[in-house]
């Protein structure tokens, strides 16, 4: 998939497979691990399992690593969670009336906070490996090896 442009024209996501940290599947729910385009900053989005990712089929549902906080159920915002999830729903392609579906979302998110948290950096991806070295130490047989990177 494209990456998805936001208002000002600028790209914020990239749901690439190669792009992502991991994609978990719930139902209807896919959960991808990944990066926002312009911070670098962890991110999960949530898409409709049943659509094919595109930017003419995909409404993006995304709980930014800062907002992480607000979904917990100790001391987030149970407002805020209720607003968002009313409009991930919508954007899901979901009954936004249903409170089977609107805590199903919820859940999700809850579920896959944890994963968002322990995401690591996010990877140089413009950079490929283009060589591999390995040196022997010829005193004590102690063997080295490393990449040689690229940017691409």
């Amino acid at each position: 998939m494209k990456p998805q442009r936001h208002d000002n024209g600028q790209f914020v996501l990239d749901l690439s497979e190669d792009r992502r940290c991991f994609t978990r599947y719930k139902g209807d729910i896919t959960v991808i691990g990944t990066w926002l385009v312009q911070t670098g900053r962890p991110a999960l989005v949530l898409v409709n399992s049943r659509r094919p990712i595109g930017h003419q089929t995909t409404i993006p549902c995304i709980v930014p690593i800062e907002h992480a906080w607000l979904w917990d159920e100790a001391m987030g915002d149970g407002r805020h969670c209720a607003v968002v999830t009313y409009g991930f729903a919508n954007s899901l392609g979901m009954n936004a009336f249903d409170p089977k579906t609107l805590v199903m979302i919820t859940s999700v998110i809850r579920e896959h906070l944890g994963d968002l948290l322990t995401m690591p950096q996010q990877p140089n991806f413009d950079q490929r490996v283009v060589a591999e070295i390995t040196k022997t130490d010829l005193d004590t047989g102690k063997v080295e090896e490393a990449e040689i990177l690229t940017d691409v």
